[in-house]
């Protein structure tokens, strides 16, 4: 299980945004089977830089997230690197992993920021970066759409997990009738 899907919510829209939150979860798209998740809100206390209209639409939101992001108490260096030992010991040492995000690629840059703002390069593996939105549009044209989600929450792995559902619909999709062809 060598795919991790990797949801990192920023409080602004570029990679140097202050991260309030990191989501991560293995799975295996052939499957559909969805593996270990990590998740941490940092306590925005302990970031710079905090764009006002970001935590304004934060505090519009669900309440569940706004008590989720007032009562962490994770700071980002340590939810940053936290990430990064999770994503090491759980994936593969023998396979190249491929790192999926929404489709913005804000999540990965945003990673790669943070990673790089506190020296943490030796311990995050090398990844190769994957975009969802660019697989639900080729999977638009054979007619696939996403099922709806099973939660409404959009905190605690729920986004990441129903994108790695996502990638292993249309995987199994696209790949189930040339299976026979290999």
């Amino acid at each position: 299980m060598n795919n991790i899907m990797l949801d990192i919510r920023v409080l602004g829209k570029s990679p140097d945004s202050p991260i309030f939150a990191i989501e991560c979860v293995f799975f295996e798209p052939s499957t559909g089977k969805i593996g270990p998740g990590y998740y941490r809100a940092v306590d925005i206390r302990t970031v710079g830089g905090i764009y006002p209209d970001a935590v304004l639409q934060l505090m519009k939101g669900d309440s569940a997230q706004r008590a989720e992001v007032i009562n962490a108490t994770c700071s980002a260096i340590d939810a940053v690197a936290g990430a990064c030992r999770f994503i090491t010991s759980t994936a593969s040492k023998h396979e190249k992993l491929f790192c999926w995000s929404a489709g913005d690629s804000l999540s990965v840059a945003a990673l790669a920021h943070a990673v790089s703002r506190y020296d943490l390069e030796p311990f995050l593996p090398p990844f190769e970066v994957r975009n969802l939105s660019t697989l639900i549009h080729i999977a638009g044209v054979t007619g696939y759409v996403p099922h709806p989600r099973r939660s409404t929450a959009t905190y605690m792995l729920t986004d990441a997990v129903y994108r790695a559902e996502q990638v292993g619909e249309i995987w199994q999709r696209l790949t189930s009738p040339h299976l026979e062809s290999l």
